[in-house]
């Protein structure tokens, strides 16, 4: 099974509904948690990946999961000027 955390400050439910309509029928959980909640859940191997909602795509969600998991296991996907 894959974890999936959603955390961050922006549309963390829509993101949900998505990933859920884009997993459905495949074994996936999807999980909404707070920035810290999500990105430990990652760092002791309770998830397996953390998507972090937030506006800029460089803000507290990203921060976060880096400060916790490291630059080289974090990257920002998607935001409003790329």
């Amino acid at each position: 099974m894959t974890r999936i955390v959603i955390g961050g400050q922006m549309g963390k439910d829509e993101l949900r509904q998505l990933l859920e309509k884009l997993t459905a029928g495949k074994d996936v959980e999807i999980s909404v948690k707070s920035d810290l909640d999500a990105a430990m859940a990652v760092k002791d191997n309770k998830a397996d990946f953390y998507i972090g909602a937030c506006e800029t795509g460089a803000g507290g969600a990203l921060a976060m999961a880096t400060a916790l998991l490291g630059s080289s296991k974090t990257l920002t996907v998607a935001s409003p000027s790329k």
